[in-house]
């Protein structure tokens, strides 16, 4: 799950800047629906959330995303916040959309990084925290810890997720040394 900080703030009263926000979405989730490792990228307003089998690629598409953010930033001077990234690993089901071929997904690993996204948030509002940010669970790191040598893992304490969702698993802020 990937979500822009403050994009109903920084659009209000700023048409061209929304349209322009919104083409240079249209053309991210193009770039990432064409990749061979991408299931399914669905929007979800100033979100968003990306399917795949493949954990090391879903944290280098949340490196490139917040790059091309921050470049989007650098052009477009804005109210724009950082991105915040979610990351989980899980079983989730598989449903064929009707009159479609394109799938969609839905489970607890989904519902669980939803949950993380405001308390996310929040925390680091609270910490002073800027500046993009990818977290990870304690499954998704489990999958892709051994898979490079330079990513690190810092644990995060406890956070209570949005909605009272109960979750055990433990988070951790991914980065690459």
């Amino acid at each position: 799950h990937a979500d822009l900080e403050n994009f109903s703030g920084a659009v209000i009263g700023q048409d061209s800047l929304r349209v322009t926000l919104q083409s240079f979405l249209a053309e991210l989730y193009a770039e990432i629906r064409s990749r061979p490792a991408c299931e399914r990228i669905k929007s979800e307003g100033d979100g968003f959330l990306i399917f795949s089998a493949d954990s090391l690629w879903l944290f280098e598409t949340a490196k490139k995303i917040g790059d091309h953010f921050d470049q989007f930033k650098l052009r477009n001077p804005s109210l724009l916040g950082c991105l915040r990234s979610v990351l989980n690993r899980g079983r989730v089901n598989c449903i064929e959309v009707v009159g479609t071929k394109e799938k969609d997904f839905d489970g607890d690993a989904i519902i669980e990084c939803k949950r993380i996204d405001q308390p996310m948030k929040a925390y680091l509002r609270e910490q002073k925290i800027s500046g993009n940010q990818i977290w990870c669970v304690e499954a998704f790191k489990i999958d892709v810890e051994n898979r490079s040598p330079h990513l690190r893992f810092a644990p995060l304490p406890p956070i209570q997720l949005d909605k009272n969702y109960e979750s055990k698993s433990k988070l951790f802020q991914i980065t690459v040394a």
